[in-house]
């Protein structure tokens, strides 16, 4: 079989498809089987230890009649362990076929970690970003309320240039009406003083 190539889309395809915790239950059970028969073997063991004690220290006439149930024992264990290893290599090898072709998840994780340091820096980029734009929106704000300070200044000094020209004329008026009546007032004196001194 040829291996997958390890990218994203074949790997989540095998994984979404090979399902592991679909799987998991069946692992379990084999464990605990597993675990049973390897207790069953250890019982096993220690009675055919016994056993064949028990055969050695028996009498050499007693010896052919305990040779025939302790060669049992030895034929039952040999069975038992050579049906233990089938079905750990078949376990083994079901397993194994499964994920023979699996892509390599270590490249993918890799890229993963990387990408997710880099979001993380993305993310620290970013809020900084928001921060330069909030201060930049302030700034703009203090700009455009200078602008309308300096605006406003500008107005009031015209208003002002205005009031003051206004205010001049309106004195000047006022000096020259002054004026007027002050000759006409001077001119009456002075046709008053001739009239007088005619008569």
């Amino acid at each position: 079989p040829v291996l997958m190539k390890a990218n994203p889309s074949t790997a989540l395809a095998f994984w979404v498809e090979y399902d592991l915790d679909t799987r998991r239950p069946e692992w379990d059970a084999q464990g605990i089987e597993m675990a049973t028969n390897q207790e069953r073997s250890k019982r096993s063991r220690r009675d055919i230890a016994d056993s064949t004690k028990a055969y050695q220290r028996c009498p050499a006439e007693d010896k052919k009649a305990k040779m025939g149930p302790l060669l049992k024992l030895y034929q039952q264990e040999i069975d038992s362990l050579t049906t233990r290893a089938k079905w750990a290599e078949g376990a083994f090898l079901s397993v194994y076929k499964q994920l023979y072709d699996a892509p390599d998840p270590v490249p993918l994780l890799r890229v993963a970690v990387e990408s997710e340091d880099r979001l993380a820096k993305f993310d620290a980029v970013e809020a900084e970003l928001r921060e330069y734009q909030d201060e930049f929106n302030l700034l703009k704000n203090q700009e455009i309320t200078v602008s309308n300070l300096h605006r406003q200044l500008e107005e009031a000094k015209e208003q002002a240039e205005l009031h003051a020209r206004e205010a001049t004329e309106a004195a000047r008026a006022d000096w020259a009406e002054e004026n007027k009546k002050g000759e006409l007032v001077q001119l009456e004196k002075e046709q008053q003083m001739l009239s007088q001194i005619s008569a």
